[in-house]
């Protein structure tokens, strides 16, 4: 119904010469591509064409004509969906047939209409099938696709070299990464950063070259993760500089995490002179994102900046707005610091039922603390907090110490600091010092003092629920 573009004259000579009775051969891959064009810029013949050639057993024309099936470039030649499956066929049947047929590249696009359920039956195992078939014949993108169904146990086929699922995810993502492939080199940077059992070892170095792969073809997560890696790395892979101009390259495409870590970098001053303003902008950069963990860190700290006057205006109406923020989206020392500040009357008029209710908000023996990746400048920024006697940052320091999180492992420092929260009525803290007597990690095993810290912390959860912990002394 499309009226014929420009275009179609053009390819009158050479449709005239393929077309020659007796003499008619199959067109190129090259030609195909022409018709393709000339259908999606409204030439009708084209189409019929092209729906000959699929007919007549080309595998390249049946490719074409699924594909722009599936992206809606020939609706416009029908009134509806009904009429256009009569007259050509659904995608899915011209994929299966030059599949069937070897066609790598229908190989691959089956995997993807199965991997997103169309149809919807045994979606995972039908597009793990489908994307072996194409990764045999070196098609890197379904290499990918296979390596990242085995990462996240999404296919239940063995491996046909009977690897273990993260050795299979490795050695597919290697092969696609190999041809260049940009997700999987940030795949695999990412599997040796974490490691992955006995089959994955962790590697910092290789992680580092996969990443630099990724992102030198402009992949933002590798170049964040480069960024992490160079501000938190070991030995000579510890580089401030580094980091901060790759958290610039992904902070460029709107990477909340690299705009979040480059506050903290100027704000504590690594890779350079300290600049807290700085870290102000890059804070409220990522604070606007919706991202729960890295712009609900941002606004804790622009929390903290305006409660203290670093970098911004000392403003308590200010903090209490971040604050407000970054507890909504979950952050447990903002839930704190609210109650602390509305039970003070400090940037809003003294009110004991909403500290209460900030505190009720927040479960008491939550045991975790959601620690970032950028782990260098987070623990500093905990440590800032302690040194101000915050009873959090102390319970904190605590739990990273004994979780090896940021910090060395250590029980008995662990203990230490479980302590000072502790003494000041923290009841998670008071629960964690029962479970080191119990256990005798970092100090003597004692189980009077183990049921002493439990009875504690069973009474702090108590007074908690009306407003207030318990110390050891009351």
């Amino acid at each position: 119904r499309s009226t014929q573009s420009p275009r179609s004259g053009r390819l009158a000579a050479w449709r005239a010469a393929l077309r020659g009775g007796e003499d008619r051969k199959t067109l190129s891959a090259a030609e195909i591509d022409k018709l393709d064009e000339a259908c999606r810029e409204g030439d009708e013949q084209a189409l019929r064409d092209l729906l000959e050639e699929a007919n007549t057993g080309s595998p390249d024309a049946m490719v074409a004509l699924a594909c722009m099936i599936e992206d809606k470039a020939i609706d416009g030649y029908y009134d509806s969906w009904e009429d256009l499956h009569a007259d050509c066929g659904t995608a899915e049947a011209w994929y299966q047939k030059a599949a069937d047929s070897g066609h790598v590249h229908a190989q691959f696009a089956l995997g993807e209409l199965y991997r997103a359920g169309v149809p919807a039956h045994e979606a995972a195992a039908a597009a793990g099938w489908w994307y072996r078939k194409a990764a045999n014949q070196g098609h890197a993108g379904a290499q990918y696709q296979l390596g990242r169904l085995y990462d996240n146990d999404a296919t239940d086929e063995p491996d046909e070299h009977e690897m273990d699922a993260a050795a299979a995810a490795l050695t597919w993502y290697h092969k696609a990464a190999d041809q260049g492939h940009a997700d999987a080199q940030y795949n695999l940077g990412r599997l040796y950063e974490s490691g992955r059992g006995e089959h994955i070892p962790r590697d910092s170095r290789q992680a580092l070259a996969w990443f630099h792969k990724a992102a030198s073809q402009g992949h933002v997560e590798a170049q964040f993760n480069l960024g992490h890696l160079y501000s938190g790395g070991e030995g000579s892979i510890e580089d401030d500089e580094e980091a901060i101009a790759w958290f610039r390259k992904a902070a460029s495409h709107g990477h909340a995490g690299a705009e979040c870590s480059l506050g903290d970098m100027y704000l504590f001053g690594f890779g350079g002179p300290v600049d807290a303003a700085h870290a102000a902008v890059w804070y409220r950069k990522a604070a606007q994102r919706n991202h729960s963990v890295y712009s609900r860190h941002a606004q804790l700290a622009l929390g903290e900046m305006h409660r203290a006057g670093t970098g911004v205006s000392k403003d308590a109406n200010l903090a209490v707005a971040w604050y407000r923020r970054a507890a909504e989206n979950g952050d447990l020392t903002a839930r704190i610091a609210l109650n602390e500040m509305y039970a003070r009357g400090e940037g809003v008029p003294r009110n004991a039922e909403a500290a209460v209710a900030w505190c009720r908000r927040d479960n008491t023996l939550e045991q975790k603390v959601p620690v970032p990746l950028n782990v260098r400048p987070y623990v500093e920024f905990v440590r800032k907090r302690a040194e101000n006697g915050n009873a959090n940052a102390y319970f904190e320091l605590g739990w990273m110490h004994h979780h090896g999180k940021g910090v060395p492992k250590d029980a008995a420092t662990a203990a230490v600091w479980y302590r000072k929260a502790a003494d000041q009525g923290d009841a998670r803290a008071q629960f964690n010092l029962g479970v080191i007597y119990t256990l005798g990690e970092g100090v003597t095993r004692d189980l009077v003092q183990a049921h002493r810290w439990f009875k504690f912390a069973e009474f702090a959860a108590v007074r908690t629920e009306r407003g207030a912990g318990v110390t050891p002394e009351e």
